[in-house]
């Protein structure tokens, strides 16, 4: 196998996959197994730091070495207009007014973008599903989606929220929504094909290849089983909300 394709789940085939991921295609994991793997890769879920108040955010940016001289320039103006003949004149603090009103609405901005990206970031753990249908032990259950693990055996159909990132094995049908992730507003065909790769670096792989879903993404048509080759913050959604500021587990 293929350094890319040791990478790229995409161009596993069934066999390889269980091979990699320790499942089995038509019985799934254990029960056993799928503690184990919980255990160790720990629950399916996006990492929340604790959020600072937009006041905090406020003050940090007032800590910047840019803002700090501009702020020293502005109390350099005022402490030269106080001393000069033009002390009583409100006219010649203009210079100082104008630097501390671009002062704060430079900070006030930049504590607002960083605090709707924390906003952005509980958006993205809303728009997963509490429950999932996996098969364990060669029998289909519902389980929470924070428990799901790389090599569980996951079904989707239509309304369905893809859990973590998964390989189709099977797919019928096969439409999701990926707007969350590359801002496409059509519904992408899904199959089960192996994507090989071609070593001599001319083939890359997709954003979002056609025999993957992704976490977070509506199933919107059909039905599919896939194995799970990615969760929590390993997930595509997971690297974005670290980007955000989500952490990095």
């Amino acid at each position: 196998m293929s350094s890319v394709e040791e990478e790229c789940p995409s161009g596993l085939t069934p066999k390889e996959l269980t091979q990699r991921f320790g499942t089995n295609t038509e019985v799934g994991l254990s029960s056993a197994q799928a503690a184990e793997k919980l255990k160790q890769d720990g629950p399916n879920e996006l990492e929340r730091p604790p959020r600072p108040s937009f006041l905090a955010l406020f003050a940090a940016q007032l800590c910047g070495f840019i803002i700090i001289l501009l702020i020293c320039a502005a109390l350099a103006s005022v402490a030269v207009n106080a001393t000069s003949a033009q002390a009583s004149d409100p006219l010649s603090y203009t210079t100082a007014v104008a630097i501390f009103v671009i002062v704060l609405l430079n900070a006030g901005i930049a504590a607002y973008t960083e605090n709707q990206a924390g906003g952005a970031l509980e958006a993205l753990e809303k728009m997963s599903a509490p429950y999932i249908t996996v098969i364990r032990d060669g029998q289909t259950q519902k389980i929470e989606t924070v428990k799901v693990v790389k090599g569980d055996l996951v079904l989707i159909e239509t309304g369905d929220v893809v859990p973590a990132d998964i390989r189709l094995i099977e797919a019928a049908d096969v439409k999701v929504a990926e707007q969350c992730l590359t801002g496409e507003p059509d519904d992408v065909t899904k199959t089960a094909k192996v994507k090989k790769h071609n070593t001599g670096g001319g083939d890359t792989e997709k954003l979002t290849p056609e025999n993957m879903c992704f976490s977070s993404c509506n199933c919107t048509s059909g039905k599919g089983r896939g194995v799970v080759v990615a969760t929590g913050m390993q997930t595509r959604i997971g690297k974005i909300a670290a980007l955000m500021g989500g952490g990095s587990k």
